[in-house]
């Protein structure tokens, strides 16, 4: 058969080229195979604590920012604003260049994304805060603060990995 012939003639180390011709077996045999485009996978508590994990490490962010931004809010603390930023990043829901991945986020938080008013509303918060020209940090907090939360629960998934990694401590915000 198409296999047998592709293990007796090509290489045991030329794994490319075997694949390839596999490949080409099952085309020929069973007609091509038809990729759909990937589907976006929400991820789970687990996973959402450990990409927190690292963008702490990333970042460097002490334990008394996670513990200060918990007691008193996002807003208050811009090294939480940057960790909320890399978090989005690192989980597909955000890019500096193309903004808030709503269908995405909307996957992950069981959000309303079907609802075309909302995409609307928060397409032209999205914009007018960019035009704002805020740092990247506060323009990723501003718009999940602003744009995005109320429709997607966003804000509540990241605050519930962080109280899971934080420690008890108490802290004062870095500015009022």
């Amino acid at each position: 058969c198409c296999l047998r012939e592709v293990t007796a003639r090509v290489p045991q180390r030329a794994v490319c080229r075997r694949a390839d011709a596999a490949i080409g077996c099952f085309n020929q045999h069973y007609g091509h195979f038809k990729v759909k485009s990937p589907k976006f996978v929400p991820f789970t508590e687990l996973q959402h604590e450990q990409i927190l994990r690292e963008c702490i490490d990333v970042l460097r962010i002490p334990q008394t920012i996670i513990a200060g931004y918990l007691k008193h809010g996002i807003e208050h603390y811009p090294e939480a604003q940057c960790l909320l930023r890399c978090f989005l990043i690192r989980e597909g829901l955000y890019t500096d260049a193309g903004g808030p991945d709503l269908h995405r986020m909307s996957v992950q938080c069981e959000g309303n994304y079907s609802d075309e008013q909302f995409r609307r509303k928060a397409s032209k918060c999205v914009g007018k805060l960019q035009k704002q020209c805020l740092d990247k940090c506060e323009l990723a907090f501003r718009i999940c603060d602003e744009c995005i939360t109320g429709e997607v629960q966003l804000l509540s998934v990241f605050v519930g990995a962080s109280k899971s990694t934080s420690n008890s401590v108490t802290v004062s915000p870095s500015r009022t």
